[in-house]
């Protein structure tokens, strides 16, 4: 997120489990004891360490898979967009904590920037700056997780971010802090658009040259544009077609943009089938999935799965088969799925299951399950219509290729329903994933 040098942590087997979970408790006590200690502490001022401690914390909490540690993800984000409800006595105090970010400390970052003109900032002011500018995406896009898994409000709306100039690359980033000559170097030749000029370029096809992490927050807008979109029932159906092709345009233009972004030359250890960065590998997981949400909205189990009970969000599946259409734009959605699928197929389905929350990220199974209960669904119909119509050329062609990833005996085993083989699948990949609830 914003530590100097960090590097992805190994694997751990599942048996450690508990220790990460004490951790968890740990940091939340230590956290609670600090705000205690120091209630009168102005919101400008919090240390930054605090707010990424307790944005760690959340990130744990929401995918431990217990009930209670979604509640209090919640707890914590339910404040952040109106900084005038600021009050130690009388609010959540975790809440009160990434209040301070997104308020104060945006705030705080502006004067800084504004106090020093056209005077360049020392390698140690930017690296606070950057710091803190890291950060606040990194809110931004965890949130955005929280309303693709659960259907969350967006707490922080993308227009909240004016001139923010987007992340640097990973390579300067980590750039050696003694070396301020060739920080500076790097500096004047990197490309950090605003947020906003970037966003816009989109919209209108000119792919904008930015960062790996830029590219991923970005996608994250874009997602919840589509998310938006979809809730808003009260907008007009020739508006809503008019915006569809609108954030169409800005989506194929996003993915064009990945080969203008910043090189890296960074050596990151990835065991993945994409080549690049592992932020343009998790930010392809969310696109894809952003290219189903304008045409699927599974709303009814994102709700289910808010509350951890397996039973309805196995009905909540079932019923939605009817929300799956067959379409020329579905079968498009249907590639998407396709190569979601055809990753694990292709590097191992139990390796993939056992390690792509941590080796790669937690955007791939949460991505992916969006994706793999979509592409049963379509299946299902398919074979359940068959009699009545029978797929079109382009339907039985992506049929074909979906029948290419299976052995023609694990496909008998269900009665030749390649839907149940799919789901059989999936299911067992979600179950192997031992890390995240």
């Amino acid at each position: 997120m914003s530590t100097r040098g960090a590097h992805s942590p190994t694997v751990s087997s599942a048996n450690t489990k508990k220790y990460r979970y004490t951790l968890h408790l740990s940091s939340k006590v230590l956290v609670n004891n600090y705000l205690h200690r120091n209630q009168n502490i102005p919101s400008r001022n919090c240390p930054l360490w605090n707010t990424q401690t307790c944005l760690l914390n959340m990130i744990f909490a929401s995918w431990s898979g217990e009930a209670k540690g979604l509640e209090y993800a919640c707890a914590i984000k339910e404040g952040l967009a109106n900084v005038s409800s600021f009050n130690f006595n009388d609010t959540d105090i975790y809440t009160n904590l990434l209040l301070q970010l997104v308020a104060g400390g945006k705030y705080e970052l502006q004067l800084r920037i504004e106090q020093r003109g056209d005077a360049p900032p020392t390698m140690e002011e930017w690296i606070e700056d950057e710091s803190s500018r890291r950060t606040f995406f990194a809110v931004y896009v965890f949130f955005g997780l929280l309303t693709l898994t659960y259907n969350h409000t967006p707490e922080i709306s993308y227009d909240e971010f004016d001139l923010l100039l987007l992340p640097c690359c990973e390579t300067l980033w980590n750039l050696d802090a003694l070396d301020e000559l060739a920080w500076r170097e790097q500096l004047s030749m990197a490309s950090t658009p605003t947020f906003k000029e970037s966003h816009a370029r989109l919209f209108q096809g000119e792919p904008p040259r930015y960062s790996a992490f830029a590219a991923r927050i970005l996608i994250n807008a874009l997602f919840l544009e589509v998310w938006g979109l979809k809730r808003s029932p009260e907008i007009a159906e020739p508006l809503v077609t008019e915006y569809q092709e609108r954030l169409r345009v800005a989506l194929d233009t996003w993915h064009r943009s990945l080969d203008l972004c910043t090189s890296e030359t960074m050596i990151v250890s990835l065991t993945a089938p994409q080549k690049g960065h592992p932020l343009l590998f998790n930010a392809m997981a969310l696109y894809r999935c952003t290219i189903s949400r304008l045409e699927v909205d599974l709303m009814s189990i994102q709700e289910a799965l808010r509350y951890h009970v397996p039973n309805e969000v196995a009905s909540a599946m079932t019923a939605a088969a009817t929300m799956v259409p067959r379409s020329p734009a579905m079968t498009s959605v249907i590639q998407q799925c396709f190569e979601c699928f055809q990753i694990p197929a292709l590097m191992g389905i139990r390796w993939v299951a056992r390690t792509s929350a941590l080796n790669w990220s937690v955007e791939h199974p949460l991505c992916g399950f969006d994706l793999m209960l979509i592409l049963s669904l379509w299946l299902y119909r398919i074979e359940e219509e068959a009699g009545e119509f029978p797929p079109n050329e382009e339907e039985q062609a992506m049929l074909s290729k979906l029948k290419t990833i299976f052995d023609d005996d694990s496909v008998e085993l269900y009665g030749s329903r390649l839907s149940a083989a799919v789901a059989r699948i999936w299911g067992g990949m979600v179950d192997e994933v031992v890390v995240w609830g």
